[in-house]
C-alpha cells in the first residue's frame, strides 16, 4: 500500500485510513483510546486488515499526530 497510487481506490490509501482513525480520535470523549477500541472501529469502517492499521497508526506517528501513553492512543493536536 503506497501514500499515493493511481492503481488503488483512494478508500484503501494509508492518507484515507488515517482520516478514519483522526476523526475517530477526535469523536471520542477524553484524549486518549484503547488501541483494541480504535482497531476494533478501523476494521468496522474500513473491513481492512490489521497489517493495515498498524501501517496507518505508524504513519500517524511518523506524522506526530498521535503517540502512545500507556497502551492508550492519544491525539497530539
Amino acid at each position: 500500500m503506497m501514500i499515493l497510487s493511481k492503481d488503488t481506490n483512494p478508500e484503501r490509501q494509508v492518507y484515507y485510513l488515517g482520516s478514519i482513525l483522526l476523526e475517530y480520535l477526535i469523536q471520542s470523549e477524553g484524549s486518549c483510546v484503547e488501541v483494541s477500541d480504535l482497531y476494533d472501529h478501523f476494521v468496522a469502517q474500513t473491513e481492512m486488515s490489521a497489517e493495515a492499521f498498524f501501517l496507518t497508526l505508524d504513519w500517524l506517528f511518523l506524522l506526530e499526530t498521535v503517540e502512545l501513553d500507556n497502551e492508550r492512543i492519544q491525539k497530539c493536536f
